[in-house]
């Protein structure tokens, strides 16, 4: 008989706060400056229980076993999130945003420092200009669009740490603790970053009666986690996680509606 409890907490807080302005005679200029704080805080704790040698199945609880054993582990992990984005747009038709995100990841330790990730971008709704209005009747509306961005992803707790696995000794008939190298863990383990330019345009034909969507995108990825390979004479019974490796994805999107 096998039994395992499992109890998970997680615990998110957030807040965005937004101040809105407008300048000029006609109002034609508007600001947007947006802040805000994300918390995430996870915690799972597991138990388990073993029992083998059952005199009869009418009788299967693990108390009632010959040999019981069992296990438990708890992880927890926390994260911190400072963001701010700053929008202007003129007459609502043409937008730039400027922002950044600043992380703090527990998997890291204490002493790890923050990683920062920028963003810029922009939009332009080219059909509501004057000099477009001669071609609004083969092109219904037209709108450019190009964004620049960081992204970064954190291992799970306790990867880049050092640790032991227990492992009981037996001498003359007394069981007593003992330990094993688990693994070496790694110090130096920074988050995985990815840089992604994206550009297109939205368009409409024939009364707004077709839409078309392109987008063209280039994002790479740096410093990918991967599990890097040790000798078995070290002793370690698992192998430590590194940054290695980049992986590059572009291409092109079409869409017809």
């Amino acid at each position: 008989n096998s039994q395992t409890s499992r109890g998970a907490e997680r615990y998110t807080f957030d807040y965005l706060g937004n101040v809105r302005r407008t300048f000029g005679k006609t109002s034609q200029w508007e600001t947007n400056l947006s802040g805000g704080l994300q918390v995430l805080s996870t915690r799972t704790n597991i138990l388990n229980a073993n029992g083998t040698g059952l005199v009869t199945n009418a009788n299967n609880s693990i108390n009632s076993a010959a040999i019981n054993t069992g296990g438990g582990s708890f992880t927890e992990q926390k994260q911190y999130g400072y963001l701010s984005q700053l929008q202007v747009g003129y007459e609502n038709r043409a937008f730039v945003q400027v922002g950044v995100r600043i992380d703090k990841n527990s998997s890291f330790g204490s002493k790890s420092p923050s990683f920062v990730l920028p963003k810029v971008g922009g939009t332009w709704t080219i059909s509501e200009e004057r000099f477009f209005e001669p071609l609004t009747k083969y092109v219904n509306s037209l709108r450019v669009r190009a964004s620049w961005g960081t992204t970064g992803r954190s291992p799970n707790p306790g990867d880049a740490l050092t640790t032991l696995v227990a492992s009981p000794y037996n001498i003359a008939g007394t069981t007593s603790a003992g330990a094993i190298p688990g693994n070496p863990g790694n110090a130096n383990l920074k988050p995985e970053r990815g840089i992604e330019f994206e550009a297109g345009f939205d368009a409409s034909f024939w009364k707004d009666r077709v839409t078309a969507e392109v987008t063209y995108f280039d994002k790479t990825t740096n410093d990918l986690i991967i599990a890097k390979p040790i000798p078995p004479s070290l002793g370690f019974n698992a192998n430590p996680l590194a940054n290695i490796g980049q992986i590059v994805n572009r291409g092109l999107e079409m869409a017809i509606n």
